[in-house]
């Protein structure tokens, strides 16, 4: 009996050791989602400007920081999340924002109709975003942007 124990310990410590390996190959096979941007169409990664009439102290913005990540600000939030563009369209992924109290007119809300936004065009310094074939937002390129 006293055999069986410390040898049943070691069998359960190799158990739980080979399930912890199988998990760390398993977290590292996940490959980002391949971007493939229309070949007509420049990039998006930058820094944009929402043309709008919200007065607010911050300018709303989105900064596409590199092919899947962005961040940006509404005008009185700020928002994060993941997006991926294929061809003419583009789709955002787990947008999160601050949760500030807001007054109606004090921001565009772009978080909360992210959903609704399935195509992109850039013409020259605009950027326009579109949901079911209808203009949503339209943006500015900011210009020697530091990022």
């Amino acid at each position: 009996m006293k055999k069986l124990i410390p040898m049943l310990t070691l069998v359960l410590l190799m158990a739980c050791q080979s399930s912890s390996k199988k998990k760390s190959v398993d977290s590292t096979a996940k490959a980002e989602p391949a971007q493939t941007e229309n070949a007509d169409q420049p990039s998006v990664i930058g820094e944009w400007t929402f043309v709008s009439d919200v007065e607010s102290d911050t300018s709303p913005n989105i900064r596409f920081i590199s092919e899947i990540k962005l961040i940006g600000h509404d005008g009185c939030n700020q928002f994060f999340g993941h997006y991926e563009v294929n061809a003419a369209s583009i789709n955002f992924k787990a947008i999160s924002s601050t949760k500030k109290f807001c007054p109606p007119a004090g921001h565009i809300d772009f978080a909360s109709k992210v959903d609704y936004v399935d195509g992109y065009k850039i013409d020259g310094n605009t950027l326009t975003l579109s949901g079911n074939g209808e203009i949503m937002y339209t943006l500015q390129k900011v210009q020697n942007a530091t990022h």
